[in-house]
């Protein structure tokens, strides 16, 4: 929850999941994109950091985010939810400074490797 200070705020929640095999072999951002975009949610393509991303907004359930899709088979995704423009206008950038700065690292056997 990102808190103002009139006790008011929005809710905010990011996920790191790791996708069955099956589903990261064949999944990607264009499938994910288009069953956005059939529950009547707005999807838009991006580049968030270097990594693939949807980002969206349903109007009715008053929540946008974004998902993204690594390369390694995991999906990040984050939501936001305010109650009113008031408060997504004053907390949205907060998330979009949050969500900027996800971006990839070096595997442990990479960062090994390199020493």
């Amino acid at each position: 929850h990102i808190y103002g200070e009139d006790g008011g705020g929005a809710n905010c929640t990011i996920v790191y999941t790791e996708l069955p095999a099956e589903v990261a072999d064949t999944y990607d951002i264009d499938q994910l994109g288009t069953e956005l975009a059939a529950s009547n949610t707005t999807a838009m393509f991006a580049d968030l950091s270097g990594i693939p991303a949807v980002i969206f907004e349903n109007d009715e359930t008053c929540i946008s985010g974004f998902s993204m899709l690594t390369e390694d088979g995991y999906m990040i995704q984050g939501v936001i939810s305010a109650p009113s423009d008031d408060q997504y206008e004053e907390y949205g950038p907060v998330f979009g400074n949050i969500t900027m700065s996800i971006s990839p690292t070096e595997t442990e056997a990479e960062t090994e490797a390199a020493e």
